[in-house]
Formats: structure tokens, sequence, C-alpha cells
């Protein structure tokens, strides 16, 4: 069930509580937006609609709010007239789909499509981010210094590299990987091993 905020003061909702998508939505009504943060707060919604005739500094600001609030969930604009000026406002105001025109007739065709790709993009976008981080805290509490180099420049190292060698990461991403031996022998000997080794876009691990 995608769960929908439908954030509309134009005072016809009726357009967009037509489009259950045969049972798989289900559109919360949230006429006024002082309410947004309690609405936001309250329930786990998948996506927002902002429906509104108002001026591009109210929908901005509502925009802005929402991204305060929930940078990650997917943010549907939707206006009655085609304006693309508005669009760019909505787009650069962090939202991620312009709609105008949105009719009883087309929302099954229109809208609803919309919906579920962000919808889905946005549940594998969060998988991807939860799978990094699981993979990051178990590279972080190996004992085994780890890093990835591409064109002899470091683009990433496990938690035990700054901590063996004093550098912090900031000072080891984009460096030489030189800064990480002893001696020129010790890099010379494992840089031949890391180079022959390397791939044809020039990653080495």
């Amino acid at each position: 069930m995608i769960r929908v905020l439908l954030v509309d003061r134009s005072g016809c909702p009726d357009t967009f509580q037509a489009c259950d998508a045969n049972g798989e939505m289900v559109v919360s009504l949230l006429p006024d937006t002082t309410d947004l943060r309690e609405a936001l707060e309250r329930e786990a919604y998948d996506i927002v609609i902002v429906h509104d005739h108002s001026d591009d500094s109210a929908i901005r600001e509502t925009l802005h709010q929402i991204r305060t609030l929930k940078s990650r969930i997917p943010v549907i604009v939707s206006t009655v007239t085609h304006d693309p000026a508005r669009a760019a406002m909505a787009y650069g105001a962090g939202a991620d789909s312009f709609l105008w025109d949105v009719t009883r007739e087309t929302c099954q065709d229109l809208l609803v499509p919309v919906i579920r790709y962000l919808v889905q993009r946005c549940t594998s976008e969060e998988r991807i981010v939860g799978e990094n981080r699981i993979m990051q805290a178990i590279h972080d509490a190996s004992p085994i210094a780890a890093c990835v180099v591409k064109d002899h420049r470091i683009l990433w190292v496990n938690a035990i590299i700054p901590r063996k060698l004093g550098y912090s990461e900031h000072e080891l991403i984009g460096s030489d990987p030189t800064m990480l031996f002893p001696d020129d022998a010790e890099h010379r000997r494992i840089d031949a091993g890391l180079y022959d080794s390397r791939t044809r876009e020039g990653w080495g691990m």
C-alpha cells in the first residue's frame, strides 16, 4: 500500500483522492500547510503531492519545509497551468516531479505511474544506502587496512588506515598512495603488484 500525503489548499481534492490505483494507494488530505510538520512526523508517508493555486513563494516554502523534515521522501508538485518557469522553480526547490492539468480522467494514466516510479526509486535508493552503511561498518571494523585507488589517487580508505598512520581521512582522500608506505622500496614493491593488476579503467585495490 502506497501512503500518499496530499497537500491541497485548492478546495478540490477529489481529483487526487480518486487516484487509488485500484486500492494500491491511500490518500490523506492536508488542506493547511501549517499542519505539515505534524502530519509528516505522525505518519510514515511514502510520497507527498503538493497541489496549490497560490504564488511561487508559497510552493517554494512548502517544498523547503518538506525537504527539511523529510529529505528523501519523493515530492510531486501539481498545478493547473503549464508554466515552465514554475516547473523550474519547483525542481530547484526540491520537487522530484512537476505535473500540470491532472484531472479525474487522466489521473490513473498520468499521476499513478509517476507515483509508483518515484516510490520504487526511493525504496531502491534507501536499500542501497543501507547496504552501503553495512559494508562500511564491516570494512571499518576490519583489522586489515584496505583502500581503493584509481589513477594513482586514493578514493577510499577504511577506518584503520587513518587511525594507524595518524592522517585524517580528509588528508588521505585524493592523495598519492605513496604516503601509505614507510619507504620507497616498500612502495615500489606494492605498487608493482597493484598497478600490474589494475583494470583498464585505472582501478586498483
